[in-house]
């Protein structure tokens, strides 16, 4: 009969007593598997004061019948522990238990080793004591030690256990998992339950279809068909208790497949007693699994908790050592921090002492040498000497004015002596009331000034010579500089590193920007004089050039031709747009800070090096004098040469002349825009990078 058949039966009130009997058969399974779960639920959890001499009574039997069903050892064994429990009995001591009427033991005792009262109570219950990892020092004691003690304790922890359970002390000195028969035999019986287990899920799908299928009646009497249906019947039973995932059919359906074929009430009484006396053995399996895993799990969960103890002991002490060296450091650092501002302040001192000291030894030379000078009354050729024409053994001046190599000192040194020639008029400075010591300050402040005029000439002509020979721009390396056919600009950046210490370099600005604009722009500053007046400012550097009234006379001889201006033009914008181009990357490479500075260890030539706060500034300076002259010079700059242009037209005086000068004021305005684009992305690409960079290494 079908599910629905049964449940059509059981509503009309109508059902055979066949029908009754499977009712009362799934009643029955079910109330003992519900009885199974409240058996398990209640070993798997703690006990209450009063339920625990029951619980280890019930255990101690449970303990001694099955070490009995193992063979006639486990009987002597059980033998000597219920003498030794009578011998042990006198020294016992018995507390009320409430209403209850429970009694517990006292402690047992083995020689110095004890059982705490708890473990009396219920053994599985109790916490461990962790006896031995509190032996050890947990300041001193290593990792292996703490494992090791720890593993003591588990031993100890199961060892107080089975001595409650089979009430034997003297397995708290001999107890060894590995002689536990109890152990071994839970263990025994977990490695069966797998292997079972894996064989029913590899025969998951033959166990189904043979249950689908029915036994064969072939050849075969009534009660081997009901034999091997029974047997079918089982295995689809385990199937569905032990891998419910791999199973394709629930209760209800393994009760159709019992009670097909059973069509007397006799034939199905049978069936299902077979099936319920199958479903109670499999119950007290599943229990007895449960039960393992329960012991095994609360043996793992001790053994787990005192070994993380082990760990928790030496993670506090590493803990504690992290904070103290934590500590320690922050201590140390700032110490440390301390004694390095101490360091530097220190080092500044030194250094401004050793500067001090250089200056004055630097004045007294020049002293000196003014005092012998106004003695012998013979004048120091100090521009020979200091420029290199007279020999270095007659010179009389110190080799810091005299060589070349020193340049940079001779510079910086100059300009501490002349800024002590400058205060002269200060508070300070009371000792010059004395006649003959204002005397030797002007003699000294007069041979300072000249070496000062000369050493400046020397360190100018050399840029001149430099730049003169010209070559190729590589700012790829400071060693590209120096080969054949190259600028030697890393030479150009020290001589202009010596240079800013006279007048921050104003000299040099203008000696560099004659030299740009009398070599680069021949067009504008060789062939275009007027009236004769040279605009050179300088000495030596008198850039004007005759210029002729033959322009204007070919600009009225001839025709205006518009796309001839146009072309010149354009010619003479794209020249200032090259020129002033690649001045800029020369600019930004020579005028900007110079990332290396000469030293010269204890003789404090390095002592006097220029901080301006203005030094980023500089290629920029050199560039606004540059574009002021190439562009707006008065007489033969770019903007002079347009003036020109226009004043030929406006000669003319024919009708066209306007129109002309409206196409060549187009043109000036459409090349004249383009140039100064190309000269502001030339300016912000190649001198403010530069300017940053410099400000961040100083940072």
């Amino acid at each position: 009969m079908s599910d629905r058949g049964y449940r059509h039966a059981a509503s009309s009130g109508r059902g055979t007593p066949t029908e009754g009997t499977a009712s009362a058969a799934i009643s029955s399974m079910q109330t003992q598997m519900n009885q199974s779960d409240r058996e398990v639920s209640g070993r798997g959890g703690r006990r209450s004061t009063s339920q625990g001499w029951e619980f280890m009574e019930e255990e101690k039997q449970r303990y001694k019948n099955s070490n009995a069903e193992e063979g006639e050892e486990d009987n002597e064994v059980m033998d000597r522990s219920e003498e030794r429990e009578a011998d042990t009995n006198k020294g016992k001591v018995r507390k009320g238990g409430g209403d209850e009427g429970n009694e517990i033991a006292g402690e047992m005792t083995t020689n110095d080793m004890e059982i705490p009262e708890e473990y009396l109570y219920d053994p599985f219950a109790a916490e461990p004591s962790l006896d031995n990892l509190r032996s050890i020092n947990p300041q001193t004691g290593t990792l292996k030690q703490l494992l090791s003690a720890a593993d003591a304790d588990v031993l100890l922890h199961s060892a107080r256990i089975r001595a409650v359970l089979l009430n034997d002390p003297s397995l708290l000195r001999t107890y060894n998992p590995e002689n536990d028969e109890t152990y071994l035999n839970r263990r025994n019986r977990s490695i069966t339950r797998d292997v079972e287990v894996r064989a029913l899920r590899e025969e998951a799908r033959n166990i189904m279809r043979d249950i689908d299928l029915g036994p064969t009646s072939q050849h075969m009497t009534a009660y081997e068909i009901s034999r091997e249906k029974l047997d079918r019947w089982q295995r689809a039973l385990e199937l569905y208790v032990h891998c419910p995932d791999d199973s394709d059919i629930d209760l209800l359906g393994l009760l159709e497949k019992l009670c097909e074929g059973c069509s007397e009430e006799e034939e199905l009484s049978e069936a299902l007693s077979q099936a319920s006396q199958m479903c109670t053995s499999l119950v007290e399996q599943t229990s007895l699994a449960v039960r393992d895993a329960t012991e095994d799990a609360a043996e793992a969960e001790d053994a787990y908790h005192i070994r993380l103890e082990a760990h928790s002991i030496l993670t506090r002490r590493v803990c504690e050592q992290s904070d103290a060296i934590e500590e320690q450091f922050r201590t140390n650092g700032r110490a440390a921090l301390k004694i390095g501002q101490q360091l530097e302040l220190a080092e500044a001192k030194r250094r401004q002492c050793e500067s001090a000291s250089f200056l004055i030894k630097t004045w007294w030379m020049m002293e000196n040498l003014a005092e012998q000078e106004e003695l012998s009354g013979e004048e120091i050729q100090v521009n020979e000497e200091v420029r290199g024409y007279t020999p270095h053994s007659s010179c009389k001046m110190d080799p810091l004015f005299t060589k070349v190599e020193h340049s940079l000192e001779a510079a910086r040194a100059l300009k501490a002596l002349r800024t002590v020639v400058k205060s002269r008029g200060n508070s300070a400075s009371g000792s010059l009331l004395d006649p003959g010591a204002i005397r030797r300050f002007e003699v000294t402040s007069r041979l300072i000034q000249r070496t000062s005029a000369a050493l400046e000439a020397r360190l100018l002509n050399s840029f001149s010579e430099v730049y003169s020979e010209g070559g190729v721009y590589d700012f790829s390396s400071e060693e590209a500089a120096s080969r054949k056919g190259r600028l030697n600009w890393v030479l150009l950046r020290e001589l202009a590193e010596a240079l800013m210490c006279f007048d921050s370099g104003r000299s040099l600005h203008k000696r560099y920007v004659h030299m740009v604009v009398t070599s680069r722009f021949p067009e504008l500053f060789n062939d275009h004089t007027k009236d004769g007046v040279g605009m050179g400012g300088d000495s030596g550097e008198n850039d004007s050039n005759e210029e002729g009234g033959s322009d204007d006379e070919d600009v009225d001889a001839g025709e205006f031709d518009a796309d001839e201006t146009r072309s010149k033009l354009s010619s003479l914008f794209h020249r200032v747009t090259e020129v002033c181009t690649a001045e800029f990357s020369l600019i930004a490479h020579v005028f900007g800070t110079s990332s290396t500075s000469s030293t010269s260890g204890s003789s404090g030539y390095d002592s006097f090096a220029s901080s301006s706060s203005g030094a980023d500034t500089i290629p920029l300076q050199v560039v606004r004098a540059l574009l002021q002259r190439v562009i707006s010079d008065p007489r033969n700059g770019l903007q002079a040469r347009i003036n020109d242009l226009l004043e030929s037209i406006d000669k003319r005086g024919d009708f066209l002349a306007g129109a002309k000068k409206l196409d060549t004021f187009v043109v000036i305005h459409e090349k004249a825009a383009g140039l100064f684009i190309l000269l502001k992305e030339s300016a912000e690409q190649m001198l403010i990078p530069m300017a940053q960079d410099n400000d961040g290494d100083r940072r």
